[in-house]
Parts: structure tokens; sequence; C-alpha cells
């Protein structure tokens, strides 16, 4: 590498700082909540449902008005748990956020709210210009991830049928670091987009000037009815963000995160569509969602080792390659399925 200071820089953007997640569950409001403010994306990248006509079932923008029903729901939750707001706030889901024109207004809202401790989202960055970097910076966003699909402007092109140009996405990558304020930038991409390993030096180099950190993810069957055998190289017993695979019988996601989508449907699957839904923003509150009677049978479902009679959790990747080592619950089912049963006798 030519720079040895990039070499710091490499990492999975995990918090390894963190408490085992059974020594928290239930949790009275989810670490992480993510919000879908786009169903549409620029891209079509292979590994993707949106390399899949009409893959999206009635796509959707997610409008203004929407997300301040979210906020307002949001601080209901906490003021009734009582316990404190989410972790992290995250624009990201099923499309590309930098599509909503009100996101640098729907950031700043979070913020003047304090909905959260942070506020971050996940972009491929191809929309970014000196406009928008400002107005998201200067709305408060605490970090930006963006996925990288190659090294070259005919990788691009391959990996996600995009005319990338590349020289003005590194000018407004260096644009956006150099003005970032306290915003970290991760930038990542997956190992199916670099052909050997002097594309992964050469992915650290170019990119170690304008981030805070970056990584090289494994993919995986995230999405139904992508032909992932057709690209997908034979798996190296490591996990998406390379740790060592171990298979679960628990998905950690379920107990600790919660996306709200375009349409108001609610689910706490990390990486997978179609997700599993667990209620309705319209027709129920947040704070009745979360550890509510269809949140609690789930988790009661895979603590007692029926996952599979989810069907949307049956064979689904994301539970075992989309996760942490210490948010594994597999060994403390036993002591954690009564204090999930319980919630249904107190929950507010």
């Amino acid at each position: 590498m030519a720079d040895t200071d990039y070499q710091a820089k490499i990492g999975t953007g995990r918090d390894e700082n963190r408490t085992p997640l059974w020594q928290v569950v239930p949790i009275p409001v989810p670490f992480s909540v993510g919000i879908t403010v786009s169903d549409f994306c620029n891209f079509k990248c292979i590994y993707c449902n949106h390399s899949i006509p009409n893959a999206i079932k009635n796509p959707k923008m997610m409008t203004y008005d929407m997300f301040r029903e979210i906020a307002a729901q949001l601080e209901e939750f906490y003021r009734v748990r009582g316990t404190g707001r989410t972790k992290n706030l995250r624009m990201w889901g099923y499309g590309e956020p930098l599509m909503n024109k009100d996101l640098p207004r729907m950031i700043g809202y979070a913020r003047e709210r304090e909905l959260s401790d942070r506020v971050e989202i996940t972009t491929n960055a191809s929309l970014l210009t000196h406009e928008i970097s400002d107005a998201l910076i200067d709305a408060g966003l605490t970090r930006m991830i963006v996925s990288v699909q190659g090294v070259t402007e005919a990788k691009y092109k391959d990996t996600c049928g995009y005319r990338i140009d590349y020289p003005r996405l590194l000018e407004e990558l260096a644009y956006f670091y150099a003005h970032r304020k306290n915003c970290k930038v991760f930038i990542k991409t997956v190992d199916v987009a670099l052909e050997n390993e002097a594309e992964h030096e050469q992915f650290y180099e170019m990119f170690g000037p304008v981030c805070d950190t970056m990584g090289i993810e494994h993919i995986f069957a995230a999405f139904d009815g992508v032909d992932y055998a057709s690209f997908m190289p034979e798996s190296d017993g490591t996990t998406r963000y390379q740790y060592e695979y171990k298979e679960k019988l628990v998905c950690d996601t379920l107990f600790s995160l919660m996306n709200v989508q375009t349409n108001g449907n609610v689910d706490c699957c990390g990486c997978k569509y179609p997700p599993l839904p667990i209620g309705n923003i319209h027709r129920t509150r947040l704070k009745d969602i979360w550890n509510g009677e269809i949140h609690r049978k789930y988790m009661e479902l895979h603590l007692t080792g029926n996952y599979r009679d989810i069907p949307a959790c049956d064979g689904c990747e994301s539970m075992q390659f989309n996760g942490h080592p210490m948010d594994i619950l597999d060994d403390h089912c036993a002591e954690l399925l009564p204090k999930i049963r319980e919630l249904g006798k107190d929950t507010p």
C-alpha cells in the first residue's frame, strides 16, 4: 500500500465497542431505527433487487410530512418507555436516499428533535454535488456510508449498470470530506466489484484520502430472485463483515433493529427483501409495534428454535451472514425466552 496511514482506516464500519446483545434483551427501544426515504435507485447493482425489473412493488418516495409523522411517533415512543432514545437513525433501505430532495430537511428535523444519538445515510454518492454536501453537513449528518461499485468506470458499468464519471465522483467525495465538520465518512465496496488483489489495494489507495474508515464486504444472498450463483465467489468461511462464520438459530436484528418503509410497514430485517413486517404506522403506533404481539411471537419462535415456521426467516442468509459476533443470542435462549414472554403482561 502506497501510504501506510491508509492501513489504519481499514475496518468493518461497525462499532466494536459494544455490550453483548444478550445482556440487554429485551430492549425498551431499538438500538437502531432505519427509515427508507426512497424506494427508487439510479443503480441496478447485480446483487440487489433493483437488478430485477419491477422487484420493488409500488415504489414510493417518502414525503416530508410522513417523515415528521414517524418522528412524532418516535418521540411518543421515547416518552412512554422513559428509557432514552435510539442510538442511531439511519436513512437507508431499498433505494438511493439522495434521490429524495427532502433528505437534508429530514436530517435537520431529526437533529432538531433529538430523535437519536446519531443520524446517518447509506448512499452510492453518484448524485453528490457541492450544494448537496453542504446541505447534508449543515443539517447535522453524523455519518455518511458510501457504497462503491468498482475501481474503474468499466467495472461500475458491469456491476451496477451505471456510467460513472470517476474523476467527478472522487472530486465530490473529496469536497465532502474536506468540509465534513463532525460527520464521519465510511466508504465500502463488495468483493464482486473487485477483480483481484491488486484492485483491493487500488480501492484503499483511491479512497483512503477521502474517508475516516473503509472496508471490503463479502456479498451474500440477500434478495429473492437474484441469481447469486452466477457471480458470487466461493465462501471463505467468513460473514459479510469478515467475521468467522457460525450458523445461527436466532436472528439478532429481530431484537435490536426497527425499520420503517415508505408504505408505513415496520420490520426488523437487516438486509433482506421482501422484509418481514411486524406492523404498520398508519394502523398501529410505533410504541405498540415494538415488543408488541406480532414482534413477541416472532422473537419467541426464534428463541425456541422454530424460526423456520416463519416463511420469510426460513433460508434467510441475512440472518446468517449479516451480524456481529457479540450479538449472537443462540447460547442464551433459555434465559431470554421468559423475559420476552413477560413483555406481553406489562407493555404500555
